[in-house]
């Protein structure tokens, strides 16, 4: 249940009854939630992850040739 004096909080085009709620869901602080707000004014990228894709993103891998074999990132060679 959200304080009574809480604001709604719009993410991603989704609203959360509070920061609290919003931090839970996304899997952050609401201090990180917070701080997010104050230095950029949007909370766009909160719970994204520091480079602002999602957890667990696999589009940085590259795929690596060892002889004849090629591996779809350096963790599966």
């Amino acid at each position: 249940m959200a304080h009574f004096n809480s604001m709604p909080v719009m993410i991603r085009g989704r609203q959360y009854a509070s920061q609290r709620d919003a931090a839970a869901a996304l899997g952050i602080t609401q201090s990180a939630l917070s701080k997010m707000l104050t230095k950029s004014g949007s909370l766009s990228k909160a719970g994204l992850g520091p480079t602002g894709a999602p957890p667990g993103n696999q589009n940085a891998a590259r795929p690596l040739q060892i002889g004849p074999e090629i591996f779809f990132s350096r963790i599966a060679a």
